[in-house]
């Protein structure tokens, strides 16, 4: 059963309109199978989120007995329609749980502007560019592309080093020198960053260190769950935020900022 809804999502090159039960590409019209776009609604208005198995099963045949099997095949058939590849995923599956759905969906009403209509002026405009340094985890890699495509389409100039570092670069000198440089760090947490150690807890110590240079009530960290985790004891003295679900907020934090630099 698809969930009764009105609204448009807008990702990558696609808009997925709820009401009418289509997908179009580049304005062109993707054919469905009413199954395919029952998992594809359920999965983009739980973006960011995982959507366990059990809950995509009972939502998409509630009444109709049907294999294991039925559900990684629907997947498959999905991913094909949107097009996935190496370089560019929109379903993240997590193994013997369920699926993500990695993009980050901008949800509009149908009829209205398919961008959410911010109170506050674009960041752009106050105080030149903000750069926001892209703290995250490797397995958190797929959100965090998302999240640097979105910030740069809302003026922000984000610092993530698959983007920045170069072949030969000396890795934590620029790193310690991008993060001091940075406006705001944004530090990405889920279950696999809060829990490894290596590159990441390096960064989030450097961050820390530059923080303590800061004048008190500065925006500089912003803690940013990509999903349900624990926030680090070392981070909890700073409010986060909730991606995608709370993206608007963290525009209005930055915006915030950008009056301070």
């Amino acid at each position: 059963m698809s969930p009764e809804k009105t609204n448009v999502w807008n990702f990558d090159a696609f808009q997925l309109d709820a009401g009418k039960r289509s997908l179009f590409r580049d304005g062109q019209p993707v054919s469905l199978t009413p199954a395919t776009l029952d998992l594809l609604l359920q999965l983009v208005e739980k973006a960011g989120r995982l959507v366990t198995k059990a809950e995509l099963m009972g939502k998409l045949w509630p009444d109709t007995p049907v294999s294991d099997e039925a559900l990684p095949f629907t997947i498959s058939v999905l991913r094909k329609a949107l097009g996935e590849n190496e370089q560019k995923r929109f379903i993240e599956t997590v193994p013997r749980r369920g699926y993500r759905f990695v993009a980050l969906p901008v949800e509009s009403v149908a009829g209205k502007p398919s961008r959410p209509a911010l109170e506050l002026e674009p960041l752009s405009s106050r105080c030149g560019a903000l750069d926001v340094f892209l703290c995250y985890a490797h397995e958190d890699r797929m959100r965090v592309r998302e999240l640097y495509q979105r910030l740069r389409q809302d003026g922000v100039t984000p610092w993530l080093d698959e983007k920045n570092l170069l072949p030969g670069h000396d890795w934590e000198r620029e790193i310690r020198t991008a993060v001091r440089r940075s406006d705001v760090v944004l530090v990405c947490l889920s279950r696999s960053s809060v829990s490894k150690s290596g590159f990441v807890q390096k960064e989030i110590r450097i961050a820390l260190d530059v923080a303590d240079e800061k004048p008190e009530g500065t925006i500089f960290i912003i803690p940013a769950r990509l999903e349900d985790c624990a926030v680090p004891d070392r981070l909890q003295r700073w409010q986060w935020v909730d991606l995608p679900e709370q993206y608007e907020e963290l525009v209005r934090a930055l915006q915030a900022r950008a009056t301070t630099k």
